[in-house]
Formats: C-alpha cells, structure tokens, sequence
C-alpha cells in the first residue's frame, strides 16, 4: 500500500517537472522567437538605411553626370555656332567687298567714260 503512495507520488512528481519543463521551454522558445524578431527588425532597418545611402549616391551621381553631359553638349553648340557664325561673316564680308569692288569699278569706268 505504501508502494503504491509512493509510485502514485513519483508519478504526480513526474507529471508536475514535465510539464513544467515543457512550460519553461515554451517560455525560452518565446524569447528566442522574439529575439529573432528583434533581431530581424534591426538588420532590416540596417539594411534599408544602408539601401537609402547607397540610392542616394547613385542619385547624386546621375545628377553629376547629367550636369556635366548638359554642359558639355552646350559648349559643344556654343562652340560650333561661334565657328558657324565666323565662317559666315567672313564669306558675307567677300561677297559684300566683291560686290563694292566690281560696283567700285562699274562707277569708275563710267566716270572714265565721261572724261
């Protein structure tokens, strides 16, 4: 009879640290989750960040480049419109000296004629 106390006791014992065991483990299995969880939402954070910078060098860069193909493209037109508008001058200024030249001398043959 005794025994069977004593067994009867062992078993509540038995029953009573496994479920505490089992208690204790959800408990860690918990804070592990939520470590996790933490830790998860940190490196994402981290990485965003590091995503942000990163997108705002490249922009930067982009705008960087964007200026100065914009220049160059406009001192490139600059360039040739200068040399354009030289190379007109020069031929109107023949023209017109030609043009006085041979009216110079259509004035100058008939002022010869006269005499």
């Amino acid at each position: 009879r005794e025994r069977k106390v004593l067994r009867k006791q062992n078993e509540a014992a038995v029953v009573v640290q496994r479920t505490w065991r089992a208690h204790e483990k959800s408990k860690l299995d918990r804070s592990i989750d939520s470590c996790i969880a933490i830790q998860s939402a940190y490196r994402g954070s981290v990485e965003r960040k590091r995503f942000s910078e990163e997108k705002h060098r490249n922009d930067s860069a982009i705008a960087l480049q964007r200026s100065y193909r914009s220049f160059a493209a406009s001192s490139a037109y600059d360039r040739q419109r200068s040399s354009s508008i030289a190379i007109q001058s020069a031929y109107r200024g023949a023209v017109k000296r030609k043009r006085y030249s041979s009216s110079l001398r259509a004035v100058t043959e008939g002022v010869v004629a006269l005499q």
